[in-house]
C-alpha cells in the first residue's frame, strides 16, 4: 500500500462495529447515523444464546450494508479487523 493512500478500517467484534477512515497511521473515527453499530441495537436489545450464531450473521449483514454505502460513495481500499469468530462470519 502506498504511504499516501487513504483507506477504511472496519473493526468488528461481538458487541459492536466501528468504521475509520485512515491515512498513513492516522485513524479518523466515523461517527454518524450509520456507525458505530451496536449489536444489541440491531437485535432490538434481545440476545438469545441459542440463536447467537444467527444473530451474529444478521449483525454482520447489517454492518455490510452500512459499509457498502461508504464504498459506493468513496471506493477505497479497506482492512477488516476483529476476532477470528466474527471474521469467519464476515469473510467469503
Amino acid at each position: 500500500m502506498k504511504l499516501n493512500t487513504r483507506y477504511y478500517v472496519l473493526s468488528l467484534n461481538e458487541r459492536s462495529s466501528r468504521l475509520y477512515e485512515a491515512f498513513r497511521d492516522t485513524l479518523i473515527d466515523i461517527q454518524n447515523k450509520s456507525f458505530p453499530i451496536d449489536f444489541s441495537t440491531v437485535m432490538n436489545g434481545t440476545v438469545e444464546p441459542a440463536l447467537k450464531h444467527d444473530q451474529s450473521r444478521e449483525f454482520i449483514r447489517t454492518v455490510d450494508r452500512h459499509f457498502d454505502h461508504y464504498l459506493r460513495q468513496d471506493p477505497l481500499r479497506f482492512v477488516v479487523v476483529g476476532t477470528e469468530n466474527i471474521l469467519s462470519i464476515f469473510g467469503p
